[in-house]
Parts: C-alpha cells; sequence; structure tokens
C-alpha cells in the first residue's frame, strides 16, 4: 500500500473519531485499538506477521462506521 494512500486512511479514521461525540464510544474505540496492538505485538514476538497496515485501518473503519450508526 503506497504512504499516500495509509495517509488518507487514517484522516479518515480521525474524521470518524472526531465526529463521535459519546465519550463512552470514544473510550471503547481507543480501548479497541489498543487491543488490537497488543494482539500486533504478542504476533509479533511470536514470529508470525502482524496485521496490515490496512487490515488494521479497515477493521477499525468498520468499528468506527458501527458505532456512528448506533448514535
Amino acid at each position: 500500500m503506497s504512504k499516500g494512500v495509509e495517509d488518507l486512511q487514517i484522516l479518515r479514521l480521525i474524521k470518524a473519531f472526531q465526529k463521535i461525540t459519546d465519550q463512552d464510544a470514544r473510550r471503547l474505540i481507543i480501548l479497541f485499538v489498543e487491543e488490537q496492538l497488543q494482539k500486533q505485538q504478542a504476533k509479533a514476538s511470536g514470529g508470525t506477521p502482524p496485521m496490515s497496515a490496512r487490515s488494521f485501518a479497515e477493521t477499525l473503519d468498520a468499528y468506527i462506521e458501527r458505532k456512528l450508526a448506533e448514535e
């Protein structure tokens, strides 16, 4: 994935996160991200490849969209 595409995905995630007004939902998203990071680090130390940036962005993007739809 090119750096430009990855940057655009990160910007989309930031914009979506900023639109969430419910503090509990924001906390859940942060917890989700931290959990995914821990899983990625555990996989990396175990010798298996970590989740790609694209997979992570897509997973988080879907999670944020579900939370926005709930509001």
